[in-house]
């Protein structure tokens, strides 16, 4: 562990608040440091801080258990703590830490060029180093040119898993059919919930987001421009320890509901679970975003609850053009990234999306709640996609009570008679 990397670690470690900010936006990331031992460190520090968990001295070392022996122990922490910058000369120290990655990452290039000469052209062997080249002179890892081969190859894998039933194509959604008809989540994918108020959109997407981080788990963050974190929690606490909500609203739990939500709250305090309520606005989120990628490189899915709250740059005229505004910097944000983004949007009274129509458009996946007349409790979850068949229908019943979405044997009439997608096919 470099002299540079002690200071950064110490004073991540001291004043969190004040430095993973500033060092996530810099670029600094678990990887970027050069060896295990102070990118294990950093994970910790920083995965206590997004999770508003005990940080310093004691904090870090009780997060890393186990692993804090193999990692040089109690002492490794202590020396980080002994040798901490003060935030205002972090950006000196994240510099060289960063010069240094720099350097790794372009003696690796030029190794793997090397062993490419014996088997590629030297055109592709340059034109493979430049594009690394650009990619650690303009700081992004992202930025690599593939062979057709490469992809090619890829997709052939992908195709075979899928068709011998050992991988769907994306994150499962906790519901099978949906799985199903879509593919699950995909990297890049953008998709939107709609449905009228009190559809159910935010309990779907908690369902989602239950399936992901906890079957799954892959980390998922979550925008609560609506409902708030410690709502959102209690809600999944329902869901996950079967527990009736009405009842937990109320405190009116029968004993047999506390050993249950206990072992629930056991699951969910694991769940690579991360919850921001305070960012309205797109620059924040993407700033956010990315604080959180750099520190959980394998962010699997962004939840913003709900679109239409979301608030863009200000530049545009009407409320409607801000938020296509906002909806395509989200589908941008997904590809950009290499996650998927839900997005939740409201319906109005005639089944339209909310202040802009443009935002279906936008989706590779649009989900659209339906109620139904004659059972109160069954949803339809009609499907448009830009690849897949459109217009699916999935029946579903939703339980008021634990949150739960189970599957439905049958196709229930919409209320009213209507489906909200049929007369826009």
């Amino acid at each position: 562990m470099t002299l540079e990397e002690t200071a950064i670690l110490g004073c991540a470690l001291q004043w969190p608040d004040e430095s993973l900010p500033f060092l996530t936006e810099a670029g600094i990331r678990a990887d970027t440091f050069s060896h295990e031992i102070p990118s294990a460190i950093f994970t910790a520090i920083a995965t206590a801080w997004l999770a508003k968990a005990p940080g310093g001295f004691v904090g870090i070392a009780t997060a890393l258990g186990d692993r804090l022996d193999a990692l040089g122990g109690a002492a490794t922490l202590q020396t980080a703590i002994e040798g901490a910058a003060q935030p205002v000369t972090l950006p000196h120290y994240a510099e060289i830490v960063k010069e240094g990655h720099s350097k790794r990452r372009l003696a690796l290039a030029l190794k793997a060029a090397y062993k490419q000469l014996t088997t590629e052209p030297t055109g592709t062997v340059l034109a493979a180093i430049e594009a690394e080249i650009s990619s650690i002179a303009a700081g992004r890892d992202k930025a690599r040119i593939q062979s057709t081969r490469e992809i090619v190859m890829s997709v052939l894998g992908n195709l075979n898993s899928r068709t011998d039933g050992s991988k769907m194509a994306g994150l499962s959604t906790g519901i099978v059919r949906l799985d199903e008809e879509t593919g699950g989540i995909r990297k890049g994918g953008y998709w939107v919930i709609a449905g009228p108020t009190k559809g159910g959109k935010s309990a779907l997407v908690r369902y989602i987001v239950r399936a992901v981080a906890l079957d799954q788990a892959k980390p998922v963050l979550v925008f609560g421009l609506e409902m708030s974190s410690d709502d959102t929690v209690e809600a999944m606490l329902a869901t996950e320890g079967k527990v009736s909500a009405s009842r937990m609203r109320d405190g009116t739990m029968h004993e047999m509901d506390f050993p249950k939500l206990q072992a629930a709250a056991n699951n969910l305090a694991l769940a690579p679970i991360f919850f921001r309520d305070d960012v309205y606005d797109l620059a924040g989120i993407r700033s956010y975003v990315r604080q959180v990628k750099a520190i959980q490189p394998d962010l699997a899915v962004v939840v913003v609850d709900y679109l239409q709250l979301t608030e863009g740059a200000g530049s545009a005229d009407r409320r409607e053009q801000e938020i296509a505004i906002v909806s395509k910097a989200l589908r941008r944000m997904a590809k950009d990234e290499n996650l998927a983004v839900i997005a939740l949007a409201q319906l109005n009274d005639d089944g339209e999306l909310r202040e802009c129509r443009a935002i279906g458009m936008d989706a590779t996946v649009q989900v659209t709640i339906e109620m139904c007349e004659d059972e109160p409790g069954a949803r339809l979850l009609r499907l448009r996609q830009r690849q897949g068949k459109t217009g699916v229908v999935v029946p579903v019943v939703f339980n008021g009570e634990t949150f739960e979405w189970h599957p439905l044997a049958h196709e229930p009439e919409p209320a009213s008679g209507k489906s909200f997608n049929r007369k826009r096919k």
